[in-house]
């Protein structure tokens, strides 16, 4: 089974969010992540 995992990120007084998406695998041995994208943080100036 696959399912996404779609948790909000709000952020300051205006509320401008987004959504932070990993799709999971899960099978009896466990769950594996299908995404491959990095969560690290850019900051544009």
């Amino acid at each position: 089974m696959v399912i996404t995992v779609e948790p909000p990120v709000f952020i300051g007084e205006e509320h401008l969010g987004a959504r932070l998406i990993d799709n999971v695998l899960v099978t009896q041995d466990g769950a594996e992540l299908l995404s491959r994208f990095s969560r690290d943080l850019i900051v544009v100036p």
